[in-house]
């Protein structure tokens, strides 16, 4: 990072907030108490930095460490007991072996609506279905921990959130199969009794336990939707646009690939509008990736969360890639007013996803024409207006220009404007262009 730093001069990113914050994430969670200051002659990040390099504080004297190890400590005997259970049901399937004291509480729940001779069966499919939900919520809890400590964002909540999933998962994994023992007979047969114990447990529960558990909070989230439907008093979600809001991938970014999206994912970058607005030093910083490269797909992936990604591709199709492609394009000294109208007829245009959402809607546009208000379902005349609207070739200059003002006025294009801006600026005149380009100052004359 000192490195980068130092291609603009001495102290040129000192007071750049993008690098501060960078450099204070990974001293966040040190005192001061524990840095020698005697060496230091000004209390910033660096002056931190390199205290804590030449005199380290110890491990038990962080809380953040000691938060670490209690709660990791929780963590481990509730694998520890998982896998003891885990054990056991693979133990019942395979023969005789004897019977734990908690393996009395499960049948008297295994029990309840059964009969007497199949209570000691059902409790040990249940024991055999909370472990499968245990395996797989392990297995997702290692995973996040993974992902998280590729990201220096491994914190004491994740050990206390991954079991708390595990636990919720395999307590609602029980509850729905003791509802549900033959899923095959009760969809076919509604009114099928539910005391009804199978002899073995089902293929569907098989690859469903595991899943519920893989998938954090599916479980109980699926047993809040099931539950919402008989109470009208819960609030309710509005379903009617999933179709048509999905997020857009990494893919669609020209450069990335599927290995470099898995990459990404590890950083917690799963789609564009993460990529969008993610800081791109701390992107270069934690990947394997150049910071030109990190800067090109950040701008790319801020045109295509700004304008959607049919607009987007649409706009690549005409050399405008990035979000600084189309600001110049449009707000530059040297741009032509009719290039306005031809972005406007990209940025107006009426996508499928546009009109999907104002059918779904049932949205009518308010228009005015002959001077008269007019109630409109079409989008293509809401649109045809639109355009008409914004009138002639200076008007639409004027309207155009206002629009990329405003669709480019987020914090995050403003930092990634800013950085680009100041390694533009250590390049130096010379890389604006080449040195007999008709506008280089230094050209000779012919």
């Amino acid at each position: 990072m000192r490195a980068f730093a130092a291609d603009g001069g001495a102290g040129r990113y000192d007071n750049n907030p993008t690098f501060e914050f960078v450099k204070s994430k990974y001293i966040s969670d040190i005192p001061d108490t524990e840095v020698d200051w005697s060496a230091a002659s000004q209390r910033t990040t660096d002056d931190k930095i390199q205290a804590l390099l030449q005199k380290p504080p110890g491990f038990f004297k962080l809380r953040s460490n000691l938060r670490l190890l209690a709660t990791g400590a929780c963590f481990g005997f509730l694998s520890f007991m998982g896998f003891v259970v885990a054990t056991m049901s693979v133990a019942h399937l395979v023969g005789p072996a004897p019977r734990p004291a908690f393996m009395d509480l499960l049948i008297f729940v295994g029990g309840l609506g059964t009969e007497p001779q199949t209570s000691l069966r059902f409790a040990e499919q249940i024991v055999t279905v909370a472990s499968l939900a245990f395996l797989g919520g392990y297995i997702a809890a290692a995973r996040e921990f993974l992902r998280r400590m590729s990201l220096f964002d491994l914190a004491s909540y994740t050990f206390l959130k991954q079991a708390l999933e595990i636990l919720a998962s395999m307590i609602a994994v029980v509850f729905l199969y003791r509802a549900f023992p033959n899923p095959y007979e009760q969809i076919k047969d509604i009114g099928a009794s539910v005391s009804t114990v199978p002899e073995s447990i089902s293929f569907a529960w098989l690859a469903v336990a595991p899943l519920l558990g893989l998938y954090p909070e599916s479980a109980t989230r699926y047993l809040f939707l099931r539950a919402r439907t008989g109470f009208n008093w819960l609030k309710s979600e509005d379903n009617r646009f999933n179709p048509i809001t999905r997020s857009t991938p990494l893919d669609v970014i020209d450069g990335i690939d599927f290995w470099t999206r898995i990459r990404l994912e590890q950083c917690g970058i799963f789609d564009v509008q993460n990529l969008a607005t993610y800081n791109p030093i701390m992107l270069y910083i934690e990947t394997p990736y150049g910071i030109y490269q990190v800067f090109d797909w950040t701008a790319q992936a801020q045109l295509c969360h700004i304008v959607g990604i049919e607009k987007f591709l649409l706009l690549r199709e005409i050399n405008i890639r990035t979000i600084f492609d189309l600001e110049r394009a449009i707000r530059s000294a040297d741009s032509p007013d009719q290039f306005d109208a031809i972005i406007a007829a990209i940025l107006l245009a009426p996508t499928e996803t546009i009109r999907e959402a104002s059918s779904i809607a049932g949205a009518k546009f308010l228009i005015i024409e002959g001077g008269k208000p007019l109630l409109q379902s079409d989008f293509e005349a809401y649109a045809l207006w639109a355009r008409e609207t914004i009138g002639d070739s200076s008007g639409t200059t004027k309207a155009i220009e206002h629009m990329v003002s405003w669709i480019t006025d987020d914090l995050h294009v403003r930092r990634l404007r800013r950085l680009w801006i100041e390694i533009s600026e250590s390049l130096g005149e010379s890389a604006l262009m080449l040195p007999d380009d008709k506008k280089f100052p230094g050209r000779s004359a012919p």
